[in-house]
């Protein structure tokens, strides 16, 4: 990866037999294999297998052993010790060392670019075996007769049978999207640090000044207002007209100092308040058991995967208020 000083913009490049040949794609944070990559670093039971000093949370020793037997030293001779490469830089070297072998297939397999003399030479112990055939395109002939002669080409070609190269890893659920990957990572990294699910839900669906709102404790009395509230109590003073402007103006004016002041405050009450704080443990919950059940599921090649079907919210350890 290199990043333009000027534009602050970023170019990938993959290193082919010691050159650098640009790429095309999405942005890191957009690739599916990216959160691959991070949802593996998740992963307590990798943790361990890359020599990090871990207490096992999600499994007994015996469970460790036994998914080590299943998966864990083919993932390790797959994807490496990647706690060694950070952020979005790392994980492009890491991809050029090795992700672009396990997530891609073979260059003569890919069948979206010509291939070079070195490319013919080095497979070519599959051509020989029939196993890829080669065929010469004159370039002085037109497209039309092109697709002509390969069409009949290809008719006549005796396939064998097997199934298509796939990937070692490929999209195990292809309908989950990037941006509910990202949340629901971000919503675990939070559970990590210790906060609660009020405050996770909120802080993906509030601004700041709401976020205090609810995770305050509900037995002391709010720091910021309710902008309903103070909606209803603004229309009723503007429509209150005593026949003297100025002392309308002024009314109105001192009130206005005393909010921005704090000296009134507009909260929410205790009924909408706690209906409020449930769906925020709700969301929260719902974010933080996709992002375990994506931890299991790439602990066992299977990434990325959905919401549990059976989702048990578990209750919010703060009092209701």
């Amino acid at each position: 990866m290199e990043v333009n000083e000027a534009t602050k913009e970023c170019r990938y490049y993959q290193v082919q037999k010691g050159k650098k040949k640009p790429v095309k794609g999405v942005e890191l944070s957009e690739s599916i294999y990216y959160w691959w990559f991070e949802y593996l670093k998740l992963s307590d039971k990798y943790q361990r297998l890359c020599g990090l000093d871990v207490q096992l949370t999600s499994c007994d020793e015996s469970e460790y052993e036994l998914w080590l037997k299943q998966y864990g030293r083919e993932l390790f001779d797959d994807f490496g010790d990647i706690y060694q490469y950070e952020n979005g830089e790392g994980f492009w070297r890491w991809w050029n060392e090795r992700g672009q072998w396990i997530f891609g297939i073979k260059p003569i397999h890919s069948l979206d670019e010509f291939s070079s003399v070195e490319d013919v030479l080095e497979h070519r112990e599959l051509i020989e075996s029939g196993a890829v055939k080669l065929v010469a395109l004159p370039t002085s002939l037109s497209q039309a007769t092109l697709q002509r002669r390969l069409a009949k080409l290809v008719s006549k070609l005796e396939l064998s049978g097997t199934q298509e190269q796939r990937a070692p890893y490929h999209p195990h659920n292809v309908k989950v999207d990037v941006e509910s990957l990202r949340t629901a990572f971000q919503a675990y990294k939070l559970r990590q640090e210790g906060k609660s699910n009020v405050y996770i839900g909120a802080y993906f669906s509030l601004c700041i000044e709401q976020q205090r709102e609810f995770v305050r404790d509900g037995r002391q009395k709010g720091e910021t207002f309710d902008f309903e509230a103070y909606r209803n109590f603004v229309t009723k003073r503007e429509l209150v007209i005593s026949g003297d402007e100025q002392a309308d103006k002024k009314k109105l004016e001192l009130e206005a100092q005393a909010i921005e002041d704090g000296h009134i405050v507009f909260y929410m009450d205790g009924d909408r308040r706690t209906a409020k704080k449930n769906y925020l443990n709700v969301k929260a919950s719902r974010m933080v058991a996709k992002a375990e059940e994506n931890i299991r599921g790439v602990e066992e090649k299977r990434f990325p995967v959905g919401t549990p079907k059976r989702l048990v919210v578990g209750k919010s350890n703060e009092k209701k208020s």
